[in-house]
C-alpha cells in the first residue's frame, strides 16, 4: 500500500478516498505524514476523504470516528466525510 501511494502522488494524484472500514487510514497517513514533513506536498494540494463507519452511525459516536480516522491519517482536518 505504501508503494502504491508513493507512486500515486509522485504521477500527481491529489484525491485520496480511504474510510475506517477499509483499514487502510493508518498506513496512508504514515505516508502522507512523511509527503508532507518531505515538503514534496502541501496539505492544502491535497482533498482526503474518508468514510464513517456502519458500527459509527448514531449521532453520538460521528464525533469519536471523526477523531479517529483524523489521529489514523495524521491530519488536521479532512476535506469530506461521508
Amino acid at each position: 500500500m505504501e508503494k502504491a501511494l508513493d507512486v500515486a502522488l509522485e504521477t500527481g494524484f491529489r484525491h485520496i478516498d480511504t474510510a475506517y472500514m477499509y483499514e487502510n487510514e493508518a498506513v496512508i497517513g504514515k505516508v502522507l505524514k512523511r509527503w508532507l514533513d518531505s515538503g514534496k506536498i502541501k496539505r492544502e494540494d491535497l482533498f482526503i476523504v474518508t468514510k464513517l463507519p456502519p458500527i459509527g452511525m448514531r449521532p453520538e459516536h460521528v464525533p469519536h470516528f471523526i477523531q479517529l480516522s483524523l489521529k489514523n491519517l495524521q491530519l488536521d482536518y479532512l476535506d469530506l466525510y461521508l
